[in-house]
Parts: C-alpha cells; structure tokens; sequence
C-alpha cells in the first residue's frame, strides 16, 4: 500500500501464499472443496435450531459442528497424505493450543469425573471432545487458507450467518415474527451467548469493511449495522461493554502506532497503561467488603454473582493446581455451598455448573496450570499479530482490529462462559492470526498417487466413518430420543426412548437419567399417575431406581444426583413406605457432600414424614431455617410439616416466627391454614 501517514509508511497488506493450491490435480480440487464446503457449515451452525431435542439450541449446534469437524479433519488427513505443503506448520500460537489441550487432557485424566470432562452434557457441550474437535478445525483453517481470498470468503460466509442471527433477533423484538428463544437471543437461544456471537462478527466485518472493495465493502457495513443495532438492542452488558471497549483499543493502537506524532503516541500508550492498571484496580476493589466499586456492582446487579465467585474461589483453593477436571464445577461448588444462594438478592439459583467467570471457571477445571496454558493463548496470539505487523507481513488493521476482538472476548467472558457459537469464533480468529505465519514460499510439489497412498486414504474414511457414528450420529439419535421421551403416549414408549437415549451413547448420560427422574415424579404425583395402572408405575420405578444408582456409581460425588435418588423413592415411598428407607440413607451420603445446603433437610422432612417420624420432621425442617432464616421455602416446609400432621398449634407458632423475619410472607403461609381447617 502506497499511502503514508505523517511521514511514515503504512506496513504492506497480508501477505500470504499466493495459491493456496493449484487447481490441476483433481484430488487436491475435490478434498480442498470438501474443506471449504464443511468451513461454510461450521460457520452456519449458529442457526441450527431442532425443537424435538434435547436442550434444542445447544445439542443440534454442537453436534452438527462435530460432525462437520470430522469430515472436514478426514478430508484435510487425506490432503496432507498426498500434498505436504499443507501440512500444519507449527509457530508459537499452534504450539499454546496444543500445551493447552495437553492441559485439558492431564486435568480430564486427574480430575473427578473423566467421563464427564470427556463428553460433557447435552446442555453445554464444551468438554475434551469438543476440543479436540476446535483444535482439528484450527489446524486445518490455519493450515489450509492461505490466501487474501481464502479469508476473504471465510469472514464474508461468516458474518453472512451472524446477520441473519441478528435479524431475528431484532425482528423478535419488534414483534415481526414470534421467535421462542430460550432467554431470547434469536436463534442461539440466550441473550448473553447470542451477544459475544456478534461481538467476534461486528470486528470482522469491520475488517472487511476496511480492507474489501466494490461490493464486499458495502456488503460488510450493512452487515455490521444489523449486527451492531441487534447487539445494542438485547441485554448482553458484557458483550456490549466489551465492544465498546475493544474499538477504544483499536483508537489507542491507532495513537501509538499509526499517528506519526509523539505526542499523540504518548496519550495513546498512557492511556492503554491507565486502562490495565485501573482495570486491575477495579478487579481487586470488586471483592473488597464495602468498596464502593463493591457496593455499585451490587445495584447494578447483584450479590448473586460475587455469592457464586467466592464460593467457587473456595473450592479452587481445594484443588489449586490441576483443579477438578472440565465440567465438574458442580462438585466443589456444593461442597462449599452458599445457603444464601436461594435468597432472591442472591439470585435464588444453585445449580451451578460455570462460575459465570472464565477466570474462575479454569481454575476450577484445570487449575493454576489450565489458566496459564489459557492465558498462553492469549499472550501467542497477540505476540504473532504484532510480529507480523512489525516484520511487514500485516498491516496495522490487522493486528490492531484482532488484537481488540480478542480483548473484547475476554473482557466479556468475565460475567459469562463459552459455549459452542462463541468457541466457533475464537478459534476462527486465532486460526487467521496463525495463517499469518505461512511462509509463502512453501514447496508446492505433488507426490504421484501410489496404490499404498490409495490405502491410507481408504483406512482414513474408515477410521473417520467410526469417529462419525460414535461421535455424531449416536449423539444425535440420543438427544432426538430424550425429546420423544418427553412425550410419550404410555409408560412403555417413556422407557424405551429414554433407554435408547441412554444407551446409544455416553453423551450425557448423567443429565438424561436425572431428567427422566424429575418428569415421572411430576407425573406419577398428579392425579392422573395415582390413578395410573400400578404394575406400569412399578416397572418404571424399577428400571429408574436401577438407572439413577448407576448416576451415584459413576459419579458418587454429585450432590444433585444423590438428592433427585432420594426425591425419587420418597416418590416412590407413597406407594410403597418401605422404600423412604432408602432415601434415608442416600440423604446421609447428600449431606456429607453439601452439608449447608437447604434442600437436602427439605428432602429429609418428607422422608421422615413418610417413616411416621414426626417430631424428627420437624428437626429437620427448623434446622433449614437454622441455616438461613431469611428464605420464605423453609419455613413453608415447616408449616406444610405442620399441616400434615394436624398440628394447628405449631404451623401457627411456625408462620408467626416467620412473619417476625419478614411480614410479607403473612398471605402466603397463612393461606396453608384453612387446609386444616
């Protein structure tokens, strides 16, 4: 580029290979079409939604994603098979991923609960096996892309999916269409996941914008005004603080190193110094008692996320240096359980999986090691941007627009976590900040095709055939399992979906069974299950008691599995009493895993009921109301208690002591009384 600010030359545009390959050899032609075909479906994934499926916005994206992953590895597998000049070219971000996915893989190993870490669940699907999965794709777009062109039409397809994201989001909004997103969020199902979505696609099609000519550049800045007013218009805070954040940065580094003027570079770089310092101040004020930038975060919040950071601070301190294992949050989590967490002002949530923190969050997966390797990723990706612009092999957009995006992701996924769509983009960047580093004057010879050679392709799709039924279509059938399971027409269509769902594949095994549990006690206590045939209910509660122990076998830590078991033969103890035995003892092991924990003495109160002990019952309920007399469910327990046995006296004596905490709750318990009546 021949232009020139103040004096100094602007840095040559990207300069990559200048054929990415040759297009004379029909092989090389129908595998790079491959790659490009199953890149432009990875990117579309964010639209995927299949409401007959299990965590429909989650699943359906993240397998499809998988998929496409694998048949996009074999095709690139059989590529460098034959073309070595594709082959990964190692440079100090590869080398960050891989340390860090040896991370994942040793904190899998070491953790709690390797299966889970391995698979994860139906609702995230961010454990070791989608990393392996992302980490394939940005060996192959780092690999593979090696033109102007290549990236070109990668952002361009990218973007493409992102606006429609954002056009049914803003015409959900506007009433236009009626769209049920989860928590909205258009078609990624929540605000918060949809906003950092388009955060990553506003900065590349700002890139585009900047960078592209004739129509590419109009095309790009309507996108990015769809993407901008749709993202300004939800309520993803982070994601919009982060934005606003990284274009400041990208100003800054204009300052510093464009500007030509001293001064102006001495602004730019206080200012950029100024920024970390008070953001580490700000951090550190935040978990102060009293501070006021403390108090400001609760109005404009609340307590529930500092409740949920300190409590999983504590449980990293445990395991400080390998932490638990990926996706094992909710183990240390009721370890250490907050009994103020159900308290409304603490958010009243405590199914805690993620932190809501990526601090946090990888430290309690993979400790003090996983957040360095983590970090690690940060710290190549910004030193191989700026090298390349400092060498002249980038220009200043380049580093500077994707130096801010990263910053921008960050600074947004301190209030939340990565699922499939913002993991998607993050790797798309890096793997265009690593294709930087392709030395363009790669050999292009080509190996002649050799019978040997045509048997290695054949076990590739073999191998990848495999990879692809266990991984991607045993998932599928699972997760389209559990959704018919939801509604079945008798108790036999209930068991034989959800016993296919659990047994084709280890995909979220755990979660599955524990549904299952939670919709047939919703149904077997109305009226239509206690008039139910009892041989039918008695098969189910026969084949779940078998499933939910195998829960407690393959991960004996899990407080939610042991609570939703001993819920399940409380159930069952209405039909038979002798099974609240049972819950009794699995209630000993819950405590011991969350002793502070206020459901756990709920669950105790209706066993003992059922047992015929009574006053024990109580004990139970009143200690709930020990361990945080602020929250309006235990002494609802305590009343219902009451009632239940005819006592009138004690559940007057119980909402009285009530209304001395809190003189809002008088409608509401004393509408128990005329029950008794």
């Amino acid at each position: 580029m021949g232009k020139k600010h103040s004096g100094k030359k602007q840095t040559v545009n990207l300069k990559l290979t200048k054929h990415a390959y040759s297009g004379e050899w029909p092989l090389e032609r129908v595998l790079i079409w491959i790659i490009k075909a199953m890149t432009a479906v990875a990117l579309f994934t964010p639209l995927i939604v299949v409401s007959d499926f299990f965590f429909p916005f989650v699943g359906p994206k993240s397998i499809v994603f998988m998929g496409a992953i694998q048949i996009l590895f074999a095709a690139y597998v059989i590529l460098i098979i034959y073309y070595s000049e594709y082959r990964p070219k190692f440079n100090l971000l590869t080398i960050a991923l891989l340390f860090y996915l040896g991370v994942l893989i040793l904190t899998t190993l070491t953790g709690v609960n390797p299966a889970r870490s391995f698979w994860s669940n139906h609702e995230r699907m961010t454990g070791l096996l989608m990393w392996f999965h992302l980490i394939a794709f940005f060996v192959v777009i780092s690999s593979v892309f090696k033109t102007q062109r290549d990236w070109c039409d990668v952002f361009a397809t990218t973007i493409s999916a992102a606006a429609i994201v954002g056009l049914i989001s803003l015409l959900a909004l506007g009433g236009w269409i009626d769209f049920a997103g989860a928590w909205g969020g258009s078609t990624i199902g929540n605000t918060s996941f949809m906003g950092v979505y388009l955060l990553f696609n506003a900065f590349i099609a700002v890139y585009l914008y900047l960078k592209s000519q004739n129509i590419i550049r109009y095309y790009s800045l309507a996108i990015f005004l769809i993407i901008a007013v749709a993202l300004f218009l939800s309520d993803a805070i982070a994601s919009i603080l982060g934005f606003v954040s990284g274009v400041a940065l990208i100003l800054l580094f204009y300052l510093v190193f464009m500007s030509g003027k001293k001064y102006l570079k001495a602004i730019g770089t206080a200012c950029i110094s100024i920024a970390v310092v008070a953001a580490i101040v700000l951090g550190v004020l935040l978990f102060v008692p009293g501070s006021v930038v403390r108090q400001e975060f609760i109005r404009f919040d609340s307590e529930a996320r500092l409740t949920a950071w300190a409590t999983s601070w504590r449980g990293f301190v445990e395991r400080p240096w390998l932490g638990w294992g990926p996706e094992n949050l909710a183990i240390p989590f009721m370890r250490h359980f907050d009994s103020r967490l159900y308290l409304p002002e603490h958010g009243a949530e405590v199914w805690f999986d993620r932190a809501h923190n990526i601090v946090l969050d990888t430290l309690i997966a993979s400790g003090i090691l996983g957040l360095l390797a983590y970090l690690a990723i940060f710290l190549a990706a910004f030193i191989l941007l700026w090298k390349h612009f400092l060498r002249r092999k980038a220009d200043f957009l380049i580093a500077a627009i994707f130096t801010s995006a990263l910053v921008a992701y960050f600074i947004q996924n301190l209030t939340v976590f990565d699922m499939i769509n913002s993991y998607l983009m993050f790797i798309l960047i890096l793997g265009f900040a690593s294709a930087l580093s392709i030395d363009e004057k790669t050999s292009h010879a080509r190996k002649p095709v050799r019978k040997f050679m045509s048997l290695h392709a054949t076990s590739v799709i073999i191998v990848f055939s495999l990879i692809f039924y266990i991984f991607t279509f045993s998932p599928w059938i699972a997760g389209t399992f559990v959704a018919r399971a939801m509604r079945p027409r008798d108790f036999n269509e209930m068991l034989y979906f959800y016993g296919r769902a659990i047994g084709d594949s280890p995909l979220g095994r755990e979660d599955i069974r524990l549904h299952f549990a939670e919709q047939f006690h919703t149904f077997s206590t109305s009226e239509e299950g206690r008039q139910a045939d009892r041989n039918a209910l008695n098969k189910v509660f026969r084949y779940l008691e078998e499933e939910l122990q195998q829960n407690i076998n393959e991960n004996p830590m899990n407080y939610k599995s042991h609570i939703v078991f001993a819920q399940f033969y409380n159930t069952w103890g209405q039909f038979d009493v002798s099974k609240a035995y049972r819950s009794r003892r699995i209630l000993d092991k819950a405590f011991e895993l969350s002793p502070t924990n206020q459901l756990g003495y709920w669950v105790l109160a209706d066993t003992l009921f059922l047992l015929n002990e009574h006053d024990e019952a109580v004990k139970a309920a009143e200690t709930a109301i020990e361990i945080e007399p602020r929250l309006l469910q235990s002494h609802e327990v305590l009343v219902r208690v009451a009632i239940a046995l005819q006592d009138i006296e004690l559940a007057e004596e119980a909402i009285k002591r009530a209304l001395e905490i809190n003189p809002a709750w008088e409608e509401h318990l004393n509408s128990f009384l005329p029950a008794v009546g």
